[in-house]
This record gives C-alpha cells, sequence and structure tokens, in this order.
C-alpha cells in the first residue's frame, strides 16, 4: 500500500536536496570569482604601492650590474610560524605568497622580492596576465611608471585557488549545515499535518460493528473532508437499512406468531 506521507517527505526532501545544492554550487562558483577579483584587486594594488615608492628612487639609479638585481625580502624576522595564530606583528601566513620586479625598458632585472622568480613574470604589457614558470602558474598584474619601469606582482595560481576555495567553502558551509535541520523539519512538519488523519482512522478502526454514528467532520483534514461526508452518509444508509431489516422481520414474526397459536390449538384440540 503506497503510504502519501512517505510520498510527500520523499518528494519535498528531495526537492529541497536538489534546490540546496544547486544553490549551493551557485554560491561556491560566485565565492570563487569574488575571491578571484579581490586577488586581482590586491595584486594591482600592490604594484602601484611599489612603484609609488621606489619609481624614482630607481630610474635615478643607473645600473652598474644589471645581472645583479636587488633582491629584498620584505618578510624577513616576520613570517608567522606555521600553525601559530598571527598577530599584527607577525602578519599573515598568506602575505608571504605575492612576488613582485621591477624591469627596465632595456630588459634588465632592477628589483625583485625574495619571493619571485629570476624569470620575468609577464612581458611588457599592462593589465592582467597569466604565465607558466617551472611547472607553476602565475597570475600577474603589469604597469608601467612614468619613468619607463615596468612593474610585475604576481602570486602562485595554486594559492589564489587554495585561498579562494576556503573563502567560497566558509559561505557554503551554513548551507549545507541546514540542509540536515530542514529535513527534520519537514518531517515533523507532515508527522503533525497528518496527525488528524490517523486519528480519523484509529477512530474508524475502533468502532463497533453496529456503531453507525456519523464520523465528526471537524476533527478531519479539509483535503478527506468530502471522504469523511461520503462514509458518513453511507453509514446512515446502512443504518436505515438495518432498521428496514429490524421492522421486517418484527412484522413477519407477529404475521407468523397468529397462525401457529391457531395450529398448536388445533392440535391440543
Amino acid at each position: 500500500m503506497i503510504s502519501l506521507k512517505r510520498q510527500l517527505l520523499v518528494a519535498i526532501g528531495s526537492v529541497i536536496v536538489l534546490v540546496s545544492l544547486l544553490s549551493a554550487a551557485i554560491s561556491y562558483r560566485s565565492g570563487v570569482i569574488e575571491a578571484s577579483e579581490l586577488f586581482d584587486a590586491k595584486l594591482a594594488h600592490s604594484a602601484r604601492v611599489l612603484m609609488g615608492l621606489v619609481d624614482e628612487a630607481l630610474a635615478g639609479d643607473s645600473p652598474t650590474s644589471p645581472a645583479q638585481p636587488l633582491v629584498i625580502d620584505v618578510w624577513k624576522g616576520h613570517n608567522p610560524v606555521e600553525g601559530e595564530a598571527p598577530d599584527h606583528a607577525r602578519g599573515h601566513p598568506y602575505e608571504t605568497k605575492l612576488a613582485f620586479q621591477v624591469w627596465d625598458d632595456s630588459g634588465h632585472l632592477r628589483l625583485r622580492s625574495s619571493s619571485a622568480p629570476e624569470q620575468a613574470l609577464a612581458t611588457a604589457t599592462a593589465g592582467f596576465s597569466r604565465i607558466r614558470i617551472d611547472g607553476r602558474r602565475w597570475r600577474v598584474f603589469s604597469v608601467r611608471s612614468p619613468h619607463g619601469l615596468w612593474f610585475h606582482s604576481g602570486e602562485l595560481n595554486a594559492i589564489r585557488n587554495e585561498v579562494a576555495r576556503d573563502i567560497a567553502f566558509g559561505t557554503l558551509l551554513p548551507l549545507l549545515l541546514m540542509l540536515p535541520v530542514l529535513l527534520v523539519m519537514v518531517w515533523l512538519i507532515l508527522r503533525i499535518a497528518f496527525r488528524s488523519l490517523e486519528r480519523v482512522n484509529q477512530e474508524l478502526a475502533q468502532r463497533a460493528v453496529d456503531q453507525l454514528t456519523p464520523i465528526e467532520i471537524e476533527q478531519a483534514p479539509q483535503e478527506i473532508a468530502g471522504t469523511v461526508a461520503a462514509v458518513n452518509r453511507l453509514m446512515a444508509r446502512l443504518s436505515q437499512a438495518l432498521n428496514h431489516e429490524r421492522r421486517f422481520t418484527a412484522d413477519a414474526a407477529h404475521e407468523l406468531r397468529t397462525p401457529l397459536a391457531a395450529l398448536k390449538v388445533h392440535a391440543d384440540n
């Protein structure tokens, strides 16, 4: 026998799961895209800040040994210990993943961070670009200063994707945690909604054979009120038929009682 409550629970639960998974996928994708946009903004901002700080100094200093660029370890002594919560003095672990380079128009590397490779992060083209160096992909922003120097700020794609996934998953986690709560709430709502129907079924199951009084429609849900009314009409017709049968039996017994009495008298005589 098909259970209506089970059908509703499976149907509503399936819809909730599908919609939640679709929403989760869209939210995750949107979170990754938004995080990538923020990282791109950080790259552009870093390149422009570096240009504003060292552009004039590097332009006025002619390189005497272009093969030996100035290497700067910006984060020396400030790298947070792995597994330790960062503070304002130590900074953030992801901070050290950023790399930058400064090239002149002659193709000489003038300045780079210790986290940057010696190979050029980008060509002499302004804007965002991607490049593969030693098997690793970089996302790079390039800008040309008024003094003709090229400033490149880059970040490893693997680091960007990892952080973007962490951010997207952080927005996705509450939705996933709410999914079982929604399913439990749907189950409870259906159980409460079918309680009145179960009362009607219980009343019918406990009735005696000769109990043909109508079922109280106020106790029945609106969806089965028509069915309950039809059952009440059926029981009313059954009650009427039984009453007719009882009267017929009584009348027949009365009619038979007089001739039987006469025959008994004759038999006695």
